[in-house]
């Protein structure tokens, strides 16, 4: 068996930057802000789907309280008051997600003009924009 003494150097486990990252790449401005606005307008997507669910579920639990008076009745209630606040409180959640993102957004995509956009995705966003015009 061999054996080998382990100096200074050897103790330190040494790494530098992000696992898979590419050196020196950079995205294109134009690709980066089509994926954020992607993601920006997902979390718009989803807080409408909640906020909808929510105020459903409310008018819903409002319209058995009415109906009804009894034990059952009120836990039936009560049940469905629960599920108009689970989904409110998600709309709350994603809403803070979107508005953190649009300001991110804001910061990231502040110092890039249009001029710095490749070309090329400008021509091709012209293409798709009249081919919905034609269609």
């Amino acid at each position: 068996m061999e054996y080998r003494a382990v100096t200074k150097e050897d103790a330190g486990l040494k790494h530098y930057g992000v696992l898979g990252m590419k050196w020196g790449a950079r995205k294109n401005p134009s690709q980066a802000f089509s994926k954020a606005s992607k993601k920006a307008n997902r979390l718009s997507d989803k807080y409408d789907k909640y906020s909808s669910k929510a105020a459903t579920a409310d008018a819903k639990a409002h319209k058995s309280g009415k109906r009804y008076t009894t034990e059952i009745g009120r836990g039936i209630t009560e049940n469905r008051f629960k599920k108009a606040v689970k989904f409110d409180r998600k709309a709350d959640r994603t809403l803070k997600k979107l508005d953190r993102w649009t300001e991110q957004m804001k910061k990231t995509f502040a110092n890039v003009s249009v001029n710095s956009i490749n070309p090329k995705a400008i021509a091709d966003g012209q293409n798709y924009v009249d081919m919905l015009k034609h269609s």
